[in-house]
């Protein structure tokens, strides 16, 4: 028996407004552009490999977004691979509603979009059946399964939903309901980050989201990938290729040694070297006396950054250079203040919470220090 080779992406998001756009509207579009190039990319790898299976899990085309000319250009990517088999398991981003694109446009032959109810094919060659199912909205809370399968030996399952989250109301997947599938290989989409489950039952179910291909928001930082499957009597064996036309980045850079704006640059070029081609976040963290000297310290940096990095952003997340050991030893408003706000900090576990207390301790120090002043 051949190897069967798929490969799986979902959450490709296309046509959804950019989240997150730290730069100017007037080059918003780039960024749509770039989604489309990664669907292209996606579908150059399966022709230069001879996929035969191009699983599609969900949230692909972004429901009340789809334009005639974005409509026609998934359209000339599909009917690249007319020998490659193509499944589409509507998610709740794009729903098998009867106003869909999925309904009231044609698709090509090589091309399956499934409804809202479990359907299943066959594929005799490989001895293999795909059954697959879509949101009939944009929730489902509905859990269920097909109807179990023994008549090849090979299965899959594709379809968009939360596994293990049994009060989802995005189609939650039970795994003690999956445990008793004979199934090889279930193509999940919905979550935006890799995750692979192995089921501990006779066929060693695989459960695998493959994460957006390109990042949708800052919450997806670094490569994105799609998932190149393999499977014969040996099992399944999963290979991530990184897909992404362009990366976000976020990176933290302490700057409490650096005592000059010139000093902050070669800080962020050493740390950033690497990365000029993404999209990247900076939060300059520490302490630091630039911006109580500079109130306009970070534009200035921005400025001399963006010749060189055109998709820089920064953030200060930096904290005036105060002794604080010796004020929370006055015996003062300053002195008391510190304490309790430094002993909330502490109680904080959210790191991004305890980055907003530690703000709001200096600026309250620094209102009451020019309050002593006028007085």
């Amino acid at each position: 028996m051949q190897k069967i080779s798929f490969v799986h992406t979902a959450d490709l998001h296309l046509g959804e407004p950019v989240k997150g756009w730290k730069w100017s509207k007037k080059d918003v579009w780039i960024r749509q552009e770039e989604y489309l190039q990664t669907f292209q990319r996606i579908i150059t790898f399966v022709e230069e490999s001879s996929v035969p299976f191009l699983l599609i899990a969900g949230d692909f085309l972004e429901h009340g977004f789809v334009t005639t000319s974005l409509y026609q250009y998934v359209l000339t990517q599909l009917e690249r691979i007319p020998q490659t088999r193509v499944f589409i398991s509507p998610g709740n981003h794009d729903p098998y509603r009867v106003d869909s694109v999925y309904q009231h446009e044609e698709w090509p032959e090589n091309v399956y979009i499934f409804s809202d109810r479990w359907e299943t094919l066959y594929f005799p060659e490989y001895d293999l059946s795909i059954s697959g199912r879509g949101f009939a909205d944009f929730s489902d809370r509905e859990s269920s399964l097909p109807s179990p399968i023994h008549d090849t030996t090979y299965r899959l399952y594709v379809v968009h939903g939360d596994f293990k989250e049994d009060q989802s109301i995005y189609f939650p997947i039970l795994e003690d309901q999956l445990m008793e599938h004979e199934v090889d290989y279930v193509a999940l989409g919905h979550i935006h980050k890799r995750q692979t489950y192995c089921l501990k039952n006779n066929k060693g179910t695989i459960v695998h989201y493959p994460g957006s291909p390109e990042a949708r928001s800052w919450k997806e930082t670094g490569e994105r990938f799609i998932t190149y499957g393999k499977m014969d009597e040996k099992g399944v064996f999963l290979e991530s290729i990184p897909i992404h036309t362009r990366k976000y980045e976020q990176v933290e850079i302490d700057i409490s040694d650096s005592l000059t704006l010139n000093r902050v640059e070669q800080c962020i070029q050493a740390a950033i070297n690497k990365l000029a081609e993404d999209y990247i976040t900076i939060q300059l963290t520490g302490r630091s006396s630039i911006g109580t000297d500079d109130k306009n310290w970070l534009r200035k940096l921005e400025s001399r950054l963006s010749p060189i990095y055109t998709r820089i952003a920064l953030e200060d997340w930096t904290t005036p250079d105060y002794d604080l050991k010796q004020l929370r030893t006055q015996q003062n408003l300053i002195g008391t203040f510190v304490k309790l706000m430094e002993r909330r900090i502490a109680q904080e576990t959210d790191k991004k919470r305890k980055r907003m207390l530690q703000a709001a301790l200096y600026k309250g120090i620094d209102a009451m220090e020019r309050e002593a002043i006028i007085q």
